[in-house]
């Protein structure tokens, strides 16, 4: 019974929160492609140092990318089996 309160008050907050969410997911989905076009201009000036820097904010943005990806696929957007 409380389980059930806790489970639905759960959804609801995921459910108020999922625009922020899907915001985040596209933030992130811009910083990789910004990332990516870095690391492009770095390697077409031949400047080592700047792909170096480049291919570590790629990284780091494939990672934000994959966290707000999850962050996005919680269980409460699935149907909770019975």
């Amino acid at each position: 019974m409380f389980g059930d309160a806790l489970y639905l008050a759960h959804v609801a907050f995921q459910a108020v929160t999922r625009p922020f969410r899907e915001r985040r997911a596209i933030a992130a989905l811009q910083a990789v492609s910004d990332a990516k076009d870095a690391y492009r201009a770095a390697k077409v000036r031949g400047d080592t140092r700047a792909q170096a820097a480049a291919e570590v904010a790629v990284f780091r943005a494939r990672t934000a990318q994959l966290r707000a990806e999850l962050a996005l696929n919680t269980f409460a957007s699935h149907p909770r089996e019975r």
